[in-house]
């Protein structure tokens, strides 16, 4: 529908129409009705009255000038609806009754559309070709495929009119006809729709999660102004699920229009009741620095009623920024950001001011000129491929020259990046002054006496003035501003993580982003600028650095000393294990009274919020599992956190008081735990209320990186395509994307998440160092240019990073198999899966991992989908092959060998049927948008062409079952959203008891495929059959599997451990 025809924009052109009518209808005068009426038609028509006779009078007829104007009863509005279709073509709203005329004219159209059966010329009354017709409709899902194309819209950050455009259109029209046939094409208005519907269908899950979680929830908020000039407030909520995982979602990104205190926590209070969260569910708070969050926290904590100084944190992270900005910029370090114009050539004024900052100012204005200057860009890449030709080795000589990193005004970290590069670059910026300088003397010496007049010396570039230059002990500086704000970057990538347990590249699991870290950093900061300060004496020039030195230092320990302010800190360290008072006793030992006010804190929370707290006891992982252990020391930070050998002696057991009985509760390797929440997860049950204090406090956030992780996305999404994007559809976007993310919803196609992020948000996936730096340090440099520098320099050694980390992870050869297993079973792997579809491991490879395997006492599961990798696997003598070959069947003497050996399948039919199939429509779209993986699957595929049928895989589990070979029951599914086989879990199960028994399995062996077998292959004898003494995994069925194995369907309530699952 378009905007209503009879309101033009001008009052003037309004009062025009409205002395056309009136001339059209003497006599008459405007509707004096006592109510409104809600009919739509009455946006399209004039209502006007004349001796009670009320009249619709059309005003699109009057905006035409027309010389009869239409005009029907307010009590026959049918044949104004008819009037406006038949004349204006104007269709009914969305949701509303559409006149006779309308729907008339759609049957017609609609009877006169092509149909599948007429595009593909299909006569539907044979058969075959029937058959062909309804597979082609029954291929198309209209429902999914809107949801692909908000996808598209959604992670490609276009705008919503863009599901609009014709060419669009056209090419799905190519790919398929049934997108026009079912009216699938939606329109601009139909994909907002569709997100706000989404929010609405996922939000009470949300609620109830929330609800559910075990412990406090923990907010963090910040503000951000997106590039459409919209004021937003990210909301981000930290808790645990009823599994104790840390999780972490946003819960509203509202738009503040007045940054004050009040109206900021206004806002946050709005979100909570809007997702019912009870006043006794909230915990504590990590803000930033802003005066307006202290205020914010006032009201908030008044409405809520707590004091809202005790529960706000500090983002540390905020903190480290203003202690750095003072060690480069002085005390002013907010004015001086000010005063640049951010334009990407330096006024005089600007230069002058930047070079008063010393050698950080001054290689700043360097950077600057040669990046704007394309004859100094140039001239720098031929002196740094003069000096690599002169290399020594053939390695050195294949490098390519590299650019100056430009700092981000005053980004503390993007100036580390500059200076880092700036050193590495010494000799040829040194080498790039001096040539340019004779080329610049050399044309502008006299003709007549060859020398540079002082004319022309008064017009000498600032790059080459001495003042500007950078001496010995200027270079000296940066060399120690680059050690110094290195340890600043450690502290900030060990505190900006989320809290997640990750296999990290050297080995071990943890996390980062931990509450309990946050002390260690103040210490580990402040005991190297105490150090940078007797050095500073020595220096020829101490003056910039000596004074940054005293600044950085005293903005760290202003905000050390205001950790007093909440017990967040204190609680957090004392009650990990591996610190608790002991920590507090050695390295405060100088200052016993911060000792006891920490201790004085800690006490109070805990006998007012938990000492008489009324709990449940639950744990998700057994008193007897050992909680993560504490490896050797990869950083300075880890140096730091590290704890002396030696524990003061403490009273005996105190019984009664949880918190003092824990004090003398000691083992021998708590100092080595580095996973505190695992730790009291596995102590629930001896300290309920103890560990529900201590999992509430070191799940708490120690920056406020989630907020500005959120606003680096909608940054993306408010892109210059998308600026008339509202508040409200940018929150909720965002908001959902997060719900995704955290695993809250799982079937939210609309959103897209980036490999990396997935990678981020998967707990069982190997992230190194570097890869969470850059990810989690982006929003610290808060510029194109930066980031875009830092990428561009720097990504050919991340690559070949990442590389080397993925190597360690492979098996080389037979060599590296003994290593190998024994690395996989100390990080606690219950059996070996080995790969042995194309990359994988050649025989003898495959027959040494299997044979450390069994050293062990390991069973050996091999992944083989086509016929060599399986006989591979056969000859290894591997315990479990998983999948059938799908390119030819297994003969008799496969199936014997595995007889003799008393090899367990597990076929995986589902998985195979799937794959073996004709691509869906929807999955050949979803390849076309991404061109890496359709080309990994056309390469999966190519060697099989002509070969691959589900045939042979049912046929060898045919042959299998018949000559008694174990065959067990598969869940193999695949549900991630860029994959072309898409499989659900669960739902895949079932359907592989139905695939077997269609192989030739009876009903009972299937179910016993499902159950007891596979209990009896992986050793687990407490499982698998319903009788006393064994694990009561029950699922009651309504209908008799045995009759007609589909009832395993009909599930009507499931029991796991004895514990009764209640299906929402």
């Amino acid at each position: 529908m378009s905007a209503k025809p009879g309101q033009p924009g001008q009052p003037g052109q309004q009062q025009q129409l409205e002395d056309r009518l009136f001339r059209h209808f003497r006599g008459w005068n405007w509707s004096e009705r006592a109510r409104d009426t809600s009919s739509w038609l009455w946006d399209f028509g004039y209502d006007i009255q004349r001796h009670g006779l009320r009249k619709w009078a059309c005003k699109d007829c009057i905006l035409g000038n027309r010389p009869i104007i239409a005009t029907f009863t307010s009590s026959g509005l049918q044949n104004a609806a008819n009037h406006l279709w038949r004349e204006h073509k104007t269709s009914a709203p969305e949701g509303e009754k559409k006149s006779t005329a309308q729907l008339k004219s759609e049957g017609a159209l609609k009877s006169s559309q092509p149909t599948i059966a007429s595009v593909l010329k299909l006569d539907v009354n044979k058969p075959t070709e029937q058959n062909i017709a309804n597979s082609f409709i029954s291929r198309f899902d209209k429902q999914h495929f809107q949801r692909l194309l908000v996808e598209l819209i959604v992670s490609s950050n276009q705008s919503f009119s863009f599901a609009e455009n014709p060419i669009l259109r056209e090419i799905f029209d190519y790919l398929s006809p049934s997108v026009s046939i079912q009216h699938a094409n939606l329109s601009a208005r139909a994909v907002r729709y569709k997100i706000i519907q989404e929010y609405n269908r996922h939000k009470q899950t949300v609620i109830e999660v929330l609800r559910n979680s075990p412990g406090a929830l923990h907010i963090s908020f910040d503000g951000w102004t997106s590039r459409n000039k919209l004021a937003l407030y990210g909301i981000a909520c930290f808790f645990r699920d009823e599994k104790n995982r840390p999780c972490k979602i946003m819960i509203g990104v509202p738009e503040a229009h007045r940054h004050f205190g009040s109206t900021i926590g206004g806002e946050v209070l709005d979100v909570l009741h809007t997702l019912g969260v009870s006043p006794e569910k909230i915990g504590y708070f990590t803000l930033d620095n802003a005066e307006n969050n202290d205020t914010a926290m006032e009201v908030i904590g008044a409405e809520l009623g707590f004091d809202g100084r005790l529960r706000r944190g500090r983002c540390i992270g905020h903190t480290i920024n203003l202690s750095a900005k003072a060690l480069l910029f002085g005390k002013n370090s907010n004015a001086f950001e000010q005063q640049l114009s951010g334009a990407e050539a330096l006024s005089d004024t600007e230069y002058a001011q930047w070079r008063k900052k010393g050698p950080v100012g001054k290689l700043h204005n360097i950077v600057v000129d040669v990046r704007i200057s394309h004859r100094l860009i140039y001239l720098f890449k031929e002196v740094q491929k003069d000096e690599i030709n002169r290399a020594a080795t053939l390695k050195l000589r294949s490098k390519k020259p590299l650019k100056l990193i430009i700092d981000n005004d005053t980004r503390w970290l993007s100036q580390l990046y500059m200076i880092r590069r700036a050193l590495r670059l010494k000799t040829s910026i040194e080498l790039l002054l001096i040539k340019y300088k004779a080329q610049w003397e050399d044309e502008n010496r006299s003709k007549k006496t060859g020398q540079v007049t002082q004319a022309k010396l008064a017009k000498k570039p600032r790059i080459l003035r001495d003042e500007n230059q950078l001496t010995d002990k200027d270079w000296e500086v940066l060399y120690h501003f680059e050690a110094i704000l290195t340890v600043f970057e450690t502290v900030v990538k060990t505190l900006e993580g989320d809290g997640h347990i990750r296999r990290r590249k050297q080995g071990w699991t943890g996390s980062y982003g931990n509450i309990w870290d946050v002390v260690l950093g103040y210490e580990l900061l402040l005991n190297t600028l105490e150090e940078y300060k007797q050095l500073a004496a020595d220096f020829p020039d101490p003056e910039h650095f000596r004074i940054g030195i005293n600044l950085a230092w005293d903005k760290l320990d202003e905000y050390y000393q205001r950790l007093d302010e909440t017990p967040i800190y204190y609680t957090a360290m004392a009650l990990h294990p591996a610190y608790r008072w002991d920590w507090f006793d050695e390295t405060w030992a100088h200052k016993p009274s911060w000792v006891e006010k920490a201790k004085e804190m800690v006490a109070d929370v805990w006998l007012s919020d938990y000492a008489h707290l009324e709990v449940r006891t639950s744990s998700s992982r057994g008193d007897d599992e050992p909680p993560a252990k504490r490896p050797r020391f990869f950083n300075p930070f880890e140096k730091n956190s590290r704890l002396p050998n030696s524990k003061p002696a403490y009273a005996a057991l105190i019984v009664g008081d949880e918190y003092q009985a824990w004090q003398t509760d000691r083992e021998a390797s708590d100092g080595d735990v580095r996973d505190p929440i695992g730790y009291w997860i596995t102590k629930q049950s001896r300290y309920p209320r103890l560990s529900r204090m201590a999992l509430d406090f070191l799940t708490i956030q120690p920056m406020s990186a989630e907020c500005e992780r959120l606003f680096s996305a909608a940054g993306k999404m408010v892109s210059g395509l998308r600026t008339n994007l509202d508040a409200e559809i940018i929150a909720i976007c965002q908001i959902l994307r997060s719900w995704y993310r955290a695993g809250l919803i799982k079937d939210l196609d609309p959103l897209l998440k980036s490999h990396l992020e997935s990678k981020l948000d998967a707990g069982c996936v190997t992230l190194s160092e570097d890869e969470l730096a850059l990810a989690e340090s982006k929003w610290l440099l808060e510029g194109e240019n930066s980031a875009s520098e830092v990428d561009d320099s720097s990504q050919q050694q991340q690559i070949e990073e990442l590389v080397s980390t993925s190597e360690k992870t492979l098996v080389s050869g037979p060599g590296d198999a003994s290593s190998f297993v024994r690395d996989r079973l100390a990080e606690g792997a219950d059996y070996i899966k080995v790969i042995a579809d194309l990359p994988g491991p050649d025989q003898p490879t495959l027959d040494a991992l299997v044979s450390a395997a069994h050293e062990q006492g390991k069973l050996v599961i091999t992944h083989a989908a086509t016929y060599i990798p399986f006989t591979m696997a056969l000859e290894a003598r591997s315990d479990v092959i998983t999948h059938v070959p799908r390119d030819k069947a297994l003969g008799d003497e496969s199936v014997a060998r595995m007889m003799t050996d008393k090899t367990v399948s597990v076929p995986t039919l589902t998985m195979m049927e799937t794959i073996c199939k004709p691509l869906g429509w929807s999955a050949i779209v979803r390849l076309l948008f991404q061109p890496s993986l359709l080309w990994t699957v056309i390469k999966g595929r190519r060697w099989f062409i002509g070969t691959e049928s589900y045939g042979h895989c049912k046929e060898s589990v045919m042959r299998l079952y018949s000559a008694g070979v174990p065959v067990l029951v598969g869940t193999d599914s695949n549900e991630e959203e860029d994959s072309p086989f898409q499989i659900r879990h669960g739902e895949a199960l079932h359907h592989e008891l139905e695939l077997l028994v269609e192989a030739g399995m009876s009903t009972v062996d299937a179910l016993r495929a499902a159950t007891s077998l596979p209990a009896k292959s992986f050793g687990l004898s407490d499982r698998g059959v319903i009788e006393p003494g064994k694990r009561a995994d029950l699922v009651l069925l309504r209908d008799d599997p045995i009759k007609d194995i589909r009832a395993t369907r009909s599930i009507q309530r499931v029991w796991c451990g004895g514990i009764e699952h209640i299906r929402n």
